[in-house]
């Protein structure tokens, strides 16, 4: 899983055509929530089972679709790679020099052969202590070319995490517990407005720059957790659900669709795969602290707390991300370049 977070938005923003390159990472997004929705579906079968009930179907049998049907799709995945897109990405074609290889994949994408070549050329190389490996970990921690989209890009995803989302998505049941809706009704409306905004996301990003949008969605955000805490001291049923299902949606409208497609154009893959790294511990350290936060705390103090981290990302969205909207490659490498004199 984190693996393809990493690769994913890599291979999209290398194979995508700068045109769609915002719609096509979304998509990304729309698949990770139809799973999402799915794995949601799947454990509905489950139900609550009594301890008296360990010799049924659905503890006994159940466990064998549960697994049957992602190995199904995974399956189903290593077909289309082997079949339908037996390609590297155009940026690795020209890294190893398969000039040939390149242009006929290019022809593809493009069907006037002058766009096709004039987007050859905007492909930047970044080379390494050899062809494959590209700058070194110390060079995208130090070098000025590097390091301020290094910066950026580990950020925003150490944020994005800080917002709360997946504080919601695993413990919608622990959180919510005692409303006037029953868990499995909200945890089965939380799938379905995850599952349904990122289309209306991928909208956005047609119409949008990505700073626009991570901007204003972030502020929504971080009024709706400060609602939501407001809400959860006065246990207001109907005003905490409300503010889930909005932050939900703000959220797959901002960094749900944008945050790695971002990183995929802004990062090297090395740093791509540090930011991936440091946003899955602070999801494991968030999902481990909040158990002990419910017993411990209202948890009208934990949204107000996630709101607090949420307006700090505002900020850094607003004085730090660079809009790419629309920007190639090299124009996108020259905004975060602080070393004037080698720019590329």
């Amino acid at each position: 899983m984190g693996s393809f977070s990493v690769f994913c938005p890599l291979f999209i923003a290398e194979i995508s055509p700068i045109e769609v390159k915002g719609p096509a990472g979304a998509f990304s997004q729309i698949s990770v929530t139809f799973g999402i929705l799915l794995a949601f579906t799947i454990g509905l079968g489950i139900g609550d089972v009594d301890q008296d009930e360990i010799d049924s179907f659905e503890i006994q049998q159940y466990w064998y679709i549960i697994f049957t049907i992602p190995l199904a799709i995974a399956f189903f995945q290593v077909l289309l790679l082997v079949c339908a897109f037996p390609y590297d990405t155009p940026v690795v074609l020209k890294q190893k020099g398969q000039e040939a290889e390149l242009k006929a994949f290019m022809n593809k994408i493009y069907t006037e052969e002058a766009t096709a070549n004039e987007r050859i050329e905007q492909i930047v190389v970044e080379e390494g202590e050899d062809d494959d490996s590209g700058p070194s970990y110390g060079a995208i921690c130090c070098d000025p070319r590097y390091r301020r989209a290094t910066g950026v890009g580990i950020t925003l995803a150490i944020f994005s995490q800080l917002t709360g989302i997946n504080v919601i998505m695993f413990y919608s049941n622990i959180l919510f517990k005692g409303l006037s809706l029953s868990n499995t009704m909200i945890t089965a409306l939380i799938g379905i407005v995850n599952f349904i905004t990122p289309i209306f996301g991928l909208l956005f990003l047609m119409c949008f720059g990505r700073k626009t949008l991570m901007l204003t969605f972030n502020i929504g955000m971080t009024i709706v957790l400060l609602l939501l805490a407001l809400f959860a001291f006065e246990g207001e049923s109907i005003g905490m659900i409300s503010c889930v299902l909005l932050f939900i949606a703000f959220f797959e409208f901002s960094s749900g669709t944008i945050i790695w497609l971002y990183l995929a154009e802004i990062m090297q893959a090395k740093a791509i795969g540090i930011a991936t790294f440091l946003n899955w511990t602070v999801n494991l350290a968030v999902s481990i602290c909040v158990p002990y936060a419910v017993r411990a705390f209202h948890i009208g103090y934990i949204f107000l707390v996630l709101g607090v981290f949420t307006s700090i990302g505002t900020l850094i969205i607003l004085f730090f991300m660079v809009e790419t909207k629309g920007k190639t490659q090299a124009e996108i490498n020259a905004a975060f370049n602080d070393d004037k004199d080698k720019e590329e």
